[in-house]
């Protein structure tokens, strides 16, 4: 088997290694996040943290800090300049109200910057769902920048909800449902008028899929099929309002592409599209106006309508070739890109650039305590599975070390499993190599950003071949003298939890320990919870059904390749982390992988996560499961 480095700074010198920072310093929430960028690009905001104390700081970028709000009473997610005065806030509770299943109940505020005041949105709308997740997404701005547009569930209490399409008067305050939708309403887009060019809709129980649209006065069906999954993405609409832009692949690419679908149901012609790289996301301005779009890769690549934008963004990557480049931020005339720049030697910083002059600016620095000598190398690999597939990885070396030492090692597969590792900072990695570790992170089959065939070689194989992917890479690893055979353990979360898991289980000779962190360790119980609490005929039961596996007729496989149902094949030391909020993957799943290995005798300990979800969004809980983390590792691969 043969190691391909495709992507690397090879750029270790012998020089003095400064101290670790401390464990707070990864295992906080990042001290500068979510920051977002105002309309005319004078303004930035975003979230400080100090300590305990969440703060949302709004910043002149010439005159300072002009406002702020303390965010320690809410669970916070992310922010959006509505305009130069106004700024939203979204937020999201884990809460058991009216119901027994938890859900995270959400919510968007809006903060009067030159008032200083703060309030609700849709407080005052008579028929909003009470255990509401709707709220959070705005979909457009209209009536010359006064109202607001947002989607929300609507309806009493023990109904089936529909999900409208709400008007906020940002002046008046007057809210009100703009337009009714349906219980089957999944999307909506908005022009600037405030006509409805899109209600998304898809009918589980009947398989159909469809968009209508109101530009002309009059509902009208712009395109129909059945189907038994949503065919494509509805991403936004076309500047020159000719038509709607959906992410499709087109005849036979393996790779998505973003095309025009003509309000008569014809889809047109490619915007974007590259033979080597899927698109991962698209950008849009308030009204879902669509603007460009990011390519997938160790690094991402851009193509945007813009030419100027384009040539600067262009230029840029170019310019700080091996690192990451992420936009994350547009003002409203493109002049001013909001970005993060990270990877190898470089702490994330956010930094503002002007595509017109060439001129990057910076803004601020994501973690304040580490600095770019902490950053340990990274680099991106390819290894050829026992099955000739070729699989992309990243690697990440200890801060002064190299690939000439055998090191102890951590396996850290990603969660999903449709995600991906990329070279942009990974808080948990740079970690873990702070403390000396080896970081190998695989892009196993079924990972996205490679293609629809690569992904779709994961359908059925947890357990599997994605599991010997893992394997493989680990094989390698040692071979190559960068690993110390004696000294490696596997680490994950979520997908990658039940990966490590699974590899505790399947291949128990290779790994000194085990960390699982809200993992999935029954599938057949997966299965069985997903049918009950989304439906038989759900996309999300369907899709579940096809990348695991049936829970009748792949029954006995699915037992085969469940950790909790095989605990006696394990040997190694276990450590499982699980949030007794978590909403995606349930804390019983963490419990009763504890209890059967309890059962066969087996070292393991469960720590649970109090008021935790499924992202470690607290800071007191993220550096609890880290101190566990660094005191487990370190007893059984440490020095």
């Amino acid at each position: 088997m043969r190691l391909l480095i495709s992507c690397l700074i090879w750029a270790w010198t012998i020089s003095t290694v400064n101290a670790a920072p401390p464990l707070e310093a990864y295992g906080g929430l990042p001290n500068v996040d979510d920051m977002v960028i105002s309309p005319d690009g004078t303004r930035v905001a975003y979230f400080r943290r100090d300590g305990e104390t969440t703060m949302v700081l709004l910043t002149d970028l010439k005159d300072g800090v002009i406002g702020a709000i303390n965010a320690d009473e809410v669970k916070a997610r992310g922010l959006q300049f509505f305009d130069e005065n106004t700024l939203l806030i979204f937020t999201s509770e884990t809460t058991r109200r009216f119901t027994i299943e938890k859900y995270e109940f959400s919510a968007a505020y809006a903060y009067d910057i030159e008032r200083n005041k703060i309030r609700l949105l849709g407080k005052n709308l008579e028929d909003l769902y009470p255990a509401q997740t709707g709220l959070g997404q705005i979909v457009g701005r209209g009536d010359g920048g006064q109202k607001l547009f947002m989607p929300a569930f609507m309806g009493s209490l023990g109904t089936d909800p529909t999900y409208d399409l709400i008007s906020v008067d940002m002046k008046s305050r007057r809210e009100r449902v703009h337009q009714k939708g349906t219980q089957h309403t999944i999307d909506w887009i908005v022009d600037t008028e405030g006509t409805v060019l899109a209600r998304e809709e898809f009918i589980e129980n009947r398989d159909i899929y469809r968009i209508r649209s109101k530009r002309n006065g009059n509902w009208e069906t712009v395109y129909e099929r059945k189907t038994k999954f949503i065919p494509f993405g509805l991403m936004g609409y076309m500047p020159d309002g000719s038509g709607l832009v959906v992410a499709n692949r087109r005849g036979n690419s393996d790779f998505t592409s973003i095309s025009k679908l003509n309000f008569d149901g014809e889809i047109e012609e490619n915007l974007f599209s590259r033979k080597d790289r899927s698109i991962e996301a698209v950008y849009n301005d308030l009204n879902r106006k669509i603007i460009g779009v990011r390519y997938s890769g160790q690094t991402p690549a851009y193509a945007f309508l813009d030419p100027a934008l384009d040539a600067g963004m262009e230029t840029l990557v170019r310019q700080n070739k091996g690192l990451s480049v992420d936009i994350i931020d547009f003002s409203l005339d493109l002049k001013r890109v909001l970005i993060v720049i990270s990877g190898a030697r470089s702490t994330p910083r956010y930094f503002i650039y002007e595509p017109a002059k060439n001129l990057l600016s910076g803004v601020a620095q994501k973690y304040k305590e580490i600095g770019d000598t902490d950053v340990g190398n990274v680099i991106a690999i390819r290894y050829k599975a026992e099955d000739g597939l070729s699989i992309p990885a990243i690697i990440t070396f200890p801060p002064g070390k190299g690939p000439k030492e055998s090191l102890p090692m951590v396996a850290l597969p990603h969660g999903g499993p449709a995600s991906y590792d990329s070279m942009r900072f990974d808080w948990l990695a740079q970690f873990l190599a702070s403390r000396g570790y080896l970081v190998f992170q695989p892009n196993f089959r079924g990972s996205t950003g490679y293609g629809k065939s690569f992904q779709d070689a994961g359908d059925g194989e947890w357990g599997g071949k994605m599991q010997d992917d893992i394997t493989d890479g680990v094989d390698l690893l040692v071979r190559q003298g960068w690993a110390d055979p004696d000294r490696v353990c596997i680490v994950g979360a979520s997908y990658g939890g039940y990966a490590a898991l699974a590899g505790g289980m399947l291949t128990p000779d290779h790994y000194k320990c085990v960390v699982a962190i809200a993992p999935v360790s029954d599938l057949i119980r997966m299965l069985n919870d997903s049918k009950s609490d989304d439906g038989r005929n759900s996309t999300t039961y369907r899709y579940w059904s096809i990348v695991i596996g049936d829970r009748k007729d792949d029954r006995e496989k699915l037992k085969e390749v469940s950790p909790a149902l095989n605990a006696e094949k394990f040997k190694a030391p276990l450590l499982i982390l699980h949030g007794i909020d978590d909403t995606v993957v349930p804390y019983s799943q963490g419990k009763r992988m504890e209890t059967a290995l309890k059962k066969a005798g087996k070292e393991v300990r469960l720590v649970k996560l109090k008021n935790e979800d499924h992202w470690l969004s607290q800071p007191e809980t993220r550096l609890q499961a880290l101190r566990e983390l660094e005191a487990f590792l370190s007893t059984h691969i440490g020095e």
